[in-house]
């Protein structure tokens, strides 16, 4: 389990916020879920324990303004950590969520000497022929793949079924 923290200065309490990122947004940058449970004698601190892998933001309000810090959170060898991560990257990491990719597909995790980072999988570049049926048909393949032979006819069965075919 990691945990969150976002907090804020005397006088801005109330405005520090921790959220869970879940694509882009045309008005704030980023769609946010918001999450934690403000405490502390005035609101001043906000915290959330966190055990799903993604892109989390922690913003600390002061004098100066906000402060934005992006979180990565991810499985690495059976154990939940943790990697701040510049906005610039934490941006293509939420346009490539709101294209529907998932997480693993998009970062990968390397270790040099002692250090654990990250790194930007390039993204796959769709085959210009590709019409929305082959794509939907190659998705549909790739899941039914992982069925042993049987449970495939039964799946593609109950599709045919669904589709009135």
């Amino acid at each position: 389990m990691i945990t969150l923290r976002a907090s804020a200065a005397y006088g801005y309490e109330g405005k520090q916020y921790l959220a869970r990122i879940t694509g882009r947004d045309p008005k704030f940058t980023f769609r946010r879920e918001f999450i934690g449970r403000k405490s502390g004698k005035r609101g001043e601190t906000t915290e959330a324990d966190v055990d799903t892998p993604g892109l989390y933001l922690e913003c600390d309000v002061d004098k100066k303004g906000k402060e934005e810090s992006f979180r990565l959170v991810f499985e690495h060898e059976g154990e939940l950590r943790a990697l701040y991560m510049k906005k610039e990257n934490a941006m293509i990491v939420a346009r490539r969520i709101d294209d529907g990719e998932r997480l693993s597909g998009i970062v990968k995790f390397v270790t040099e000497g002692a250090e654990l980072r990250y790194v930007l999988i390039d993204k796959p570049e769709a085959k210009p022929d590709q019409t929305p049926t082959d794509k939907a048909i190659e998705n549909c393949w790739s899941i039914l793949q992982a069925l042993p032979s049987k449970e495939i006819e039964n799946a593609l069965t109950a599709l045919r079924m669904k589709a009135g075919v």
